[in-house]
């Protein structure tokens, strides 16, 4: 019995010894990134190419699996004419390169999308806004963002979205869009980079 008492206590012993040298250093317990866009977009409501801006937060966790935040707001040709959306889903990331510089990504989200119908006032000629509505909406995108040698900066070189927004009027709505932007990436324990 003693010599099994012995025994295990020099299991344990020597098995949290090899458990701290299991830990690599540079392991995170998380990765959060906030950042701003530019976009354009092919918004299916009218043939012209609509421009606007954007925000995003990632928040990655382990095994390259984390939640994206972003809104986007585009603009038609008519400043009162707008496409609004706010998505929140999961995203995969799979860094490449020799120091994990490159970053792409695939994400789903689900959000709400904001429509404002622009007019003519028939009196004055005018554009005016007609009327304001709200649509769910789902999306899925991809897109690289590359970790730069600047501590806290990271740029996101593309990113792709295809939206669907289904109770649009009269069968949908299905802009996609592209962007591009600059976050900044936070250190410390909570996003070490590897």
């Amino acid at each position: 019995m003693i010599k099994q008492l012995c025994l295990l206590l020099l299991l344990l012993g020597v098995g949290e010894n090899a458990f701290a040298q299991a830990i690599h250093t540079a392991d995170r317990a998380a990765d959060l990134q906030i950042g701003v866009s530019g976009s354009g977009a092919l918004p299916d409501y009218l043939p012209e190419k609509w421009r606007g801006y954007g925000a995003y937060l990632d928040f990655d966790v382990k095994h390259h699996l984390g939640l994206e935040v972003n809104m986007h707001h585009l603009t038609g040709p008519d400043p009162i004419l707008y496409e609004q959306t706010y998505n929140f889903g999961v995203r995969y990331t799979r860094p490449m390169g020799p120091q994990h510089h490159l970053v792409p990504y695939a994400k789903a989200m689900y959000g709400r999308g904001i429509f404002n119908f622009a007019g003519t006032d028939a009196t004055t000629g005018k554009s005016v806004q007609i009327a304001n509505l709200g649509f769910n909406t789902f999306t899925v995108g991809a897109g690289l963002d590359l970790r730069t040698s600047v501590p806290g900066l990271n740029i996101r070189v593309l990113d792709y979205e295809w939206e669907r927004w289904p109770g649009f009027p009269p069968c949908g709505l299905s802009p996609q869009i592209l962007s591009f932007g600059v976050a900044y990436h936070f250190h410390g324990k909570l996003g070490e980079r590897k």
